[in-house]
């Protein structure tokens, strides 16, 4: 991983641990996609769940997402659609487009 992505992470969880919604979402970002680094399901569901849970509706599409393809834990499509539909009542139209397609 380069200093940059080791520095953004070690921001984002210092952030996310104060309490910044959108931080957590990109720590879990980083612990989940960032090329050039080992992922860590387990950490970015953690880092998702909180944003979520401080009222970032793209941590709660991004928490959906993991559990809706099975990263770090089996999947659990009802899960998956009732963190969409968070996401979608939080004004995040993806949201509103991934709880939707599960429903086909």
């Amino acid at each position: 991983m380069t200093r940059d992505l080791v520095r953004a992470l070690s921001l984002a969880e210092r952030a996310c641990e104060g309490g910044n919604a959108l931080a957590c979402n990109n720590a879990g970002w980083l612990h989940n996609e960032a090329p050039g680094r080992p992922h860590d399901p387990a950490r970015a569901r953690s880092r998702y769940a909180r944003g979520c849970e401080s009222g970032n509706a793209l941590a709660c599409a991004n928490l959906g997402s993991m559990y809706q393809h099975g990263q770090g834990s089996p999947v659990d499509l009802a899960r998956a659609r009732e963190l969409y539909n968070l996401a979608c009542t939080r004004d995040l139209e993806m949201g509103c487009r991934l709880r939707d397609a599960l429903r086909r």
